[in-house]
């Protein structure tokens, strides 16, 4: 994939996108699967997660609550609701940033938000600038998972395995009775 070719003015390194992030900005995070490793881990997110004057909101128990730098943080966690996404259209959670992954565009350039379709297309619409990790080994989904690259104001190439949930400890008697 050269996005240098395909869109030349938005393809750019995780330092130069994340640092159009502002001191006191609102970044929403693509959810669960698609959490878009490479914006916030290790060294790129401009934000000190282990810093006191960071407050992080979630809205699902996401790979990023869980990290061990954010042990002893307050964290707002805010259960998901089918209307969740209008709070953020009606302003009532604001955003300045959304930081999202999306799969390689096809010739009429869309990208497809893969295996995050729950919140995250509410976040990049009501968002004031939208940086998207492009990664090959997202897949393309349909249905509502569709982004024109005109949404998109930077892209970040980067291939890296999905964030994967798996149970610590298999209970095969549970399994059993659900099967």
């Amino acid at each position: 994939m050269d996005l240098m070719r395909l869109c030349p003015s938005k393809a750019v390194s995780a330092e130069e996108a994340v640092s159009q992030i502002k001191s006191g900005s609102r970044v929403f995070i693509g959810t669960g699967c698609g959490e878009p490793q490479h914006l916030l881990y290790p060294d790129t997110f401009p934000i000190n997660l282990s810093s006191d004057d960071f407050l992080l909101n979630c809205f699902l128990s996401a790979p990023v609550c869980a990290r061990p730098h954010l042990k002893g943080k307050l964290i707002i966690f805010r259960p998901i609701c089918p209307r969740f996404p209008n709070f953020f259209s009606s302003q009532r959670i604001g955003l300045d940033v959304a930081l999202v992954q999306v799969s390689p565009p096809d010739k009429f350039g869309y990208w497809s938000l893969g295996v995050s379709v729950d919140i995250t297309r509410s976040g990049l619409e009501n968002a004031r600038l939208v940086i998207a990790q492009v990664n090959p080994l997202m897949p393309r989904t349909w249905g509502d998972s569709f982004v024109h690259v005109d949404e998109i104001d930077w892209l970040v190439p980067h291939e890296e395995p999905l964030v994967e949930i798996m149970p610590e400890e298999k209970d095969n008697e549970i399994a059993r009775r659900i099967g």
